[in-house]
């Protein structure tokens, strides 16, 4: 599956500077760049795939059970892989707007499967749970002041932290990663949960 461009004309523009797609999803232009061939990708570059109406950007790993993303970056001083994660465009739509975020220190040494924080909706509580084994080396504090980017930019400004992961390689075998694998879960979530729009 290559990524599916959102030509210009499918989207609408409106007056707060954001976009929408003809389904109505929230377009914020600062998380995607239009090229000259037709593609979008994300601020880090990826490839945006469309399945469905959702985007996921190819090229980040994506654990199925919790619904984060991973973005692999550069290997910190002692070696170990420095890994962003963020909730994915499912986990955001079947959260609802984002109204609270709470997320742990820097510095604490976490295990997969561990509590990094919480996320609260107008209707639920959720928590975010670690993906991977490590020390978490950032935060994003700037959800606190503005927790609703992560439902206008769950793939940039909505990080949730960056964990030195000690184990990334053994980890990361459990997430997916190729095209084909990420459009059959999300299609499968959909048919299980319904589109949550």
């Amino acid at each position: 599956m290559k990524g599916e461009a959102q030509p210009e004309a499918s989207r609408t523009k409106y007056g707060d500077g954001s976009e929408r797609s003809e389904a109505g999803e929230a377009q914020p232009e600062a998380s995607r760049t239009k090229y000259g061939d037709g593609a979008e990708r994300s601020e880090a570059g990826e490839q945006v795939s469309r399945i469905e109406g959702h985007e996921f950007p190819e090229g980040l790993w994506y654990q199925a059970a919790e619904h984060l993303w991973l973005r692999p970056g550069e290997p910190d001083g002692s070696g170990r892989q420095v890994v962003t994660v963020g909730l994915d465009a499912l986990g955001a739509l079947a959260l609802g707007e984002v109204v609270y975020v709470q997320l742990v220190e820097r510095g604490l040494d976490v295990r997969a499967g561990q509590p990094l924080g919480s996320l609260e909706a107008e209707k639920m509580v959720r928590p975010v749970l670690a993906p991977v084994s490590g020390t978490v080396v950032e935060v994003n504090d700037e959800l606190q002041a503005a927790p609703r980017r992560l439902n206008t930019e769950p793939y940039g400004g909505g990080w949730l932290v960056r964990i030195a992961a000690g184990a990334w390689d053994l980890e990361s075998t459990g997430f997916l990663q190729a095209a084909a694998e990420v459009e059959a879960w999300v299609r499968q979530e959909l048919s299980e949960h319904g589109d949550r729009r």
